[in-house]
């Protein structure tokens, strides 16, 4: 059991926001490949625009058949009372982890979620990720990552969707204990449908 509490008070504001945290955990092992932990907690926060009153509940189990593969699989809920008004999000995570070689490993994970509101906004998101660390050398780390996000937005009778798929790779390299170079390049493309239509936007960083 946690508990957290901070408080903060300036001259000239007619109110004290604070921050007060109660949270219960489980874990336990149920045998050599599966664990299990369980969170929940109640939040309670008051800022500028008003109290919040959060509730969090999450559960996992994880599963390590070898020492390189892990799989785990994650549930969220979360609701959000302010103003008399509430919005809750669910979440399902998988995450996978492989290390077939030493300074080698591939992950890939799934996220889908759904947020609502009693004003009626509802959102989807589905996210698909890859990606793969090479280590090559103690002195060099290489990152390359490929995301998938669909999004699909609905207020009242109106709906828009989204896709925007990111492809990243970095490299990293430390010869001497004092020389760090980094370099990156990301792409990025948003395909809409929804009342703007237009054609996909495209971005590049370096």
């Amino acid at each position: 059991y946690n508990i957290y509490y901070t408080q903060s008070k300036s001259t000239g504001q007619n109110y004290s926001p604070y921050l007060l945290i109660n949270s219960l955990s489980l874990n336990q092992r149920l045998s050599r490949v599966f664990t299990t932990n369980a969170q929940t907690a109640r939040t309670d926060n008051l800022e500028v625009d008003g109290s919040h009153v959060i509730y969090d509940y999450s559960a996992a189990i994880t599963a390590t058949p070898l020492a390189t593969l892990n799989h785990t699989l994650r549930v969220t809920r979360q609701t959000d009372q302010h103003h008399e008004m509430t919005r809750s999000s669910n979440f399902l995570y998988f995450n996978n982890t492989l290390m077939p070689y030493r300074g080698f490993s591939v992950n890939l994970s799934a996220v889908q979620g759904e947020e609502k509101s009693e004003t009626g906004q509802r959102s989807r998101n589905t996210i698909l990720t890859a990606g793969s660390t090479i280590t090559p050398h103690r002195t060099m780390t290489i990152n390359l990552y490929y995301t998938d996000l669909k999004s699909r937005a609905t207020n009242s009778a109106v709906a828009n969707e989204s896709d925007t798929r990111t492809s990243t790779a970095s490299i990293a390299y430390q010869p001497y204990e004092t020389l760090y170079l980094y370099a990156a390049y990301a792409t990025s493309q948003t395909s809409r449908s929804d009342a703007t239509g237009g054609p996909p936007t495209r971005t590049q960083n370096y």
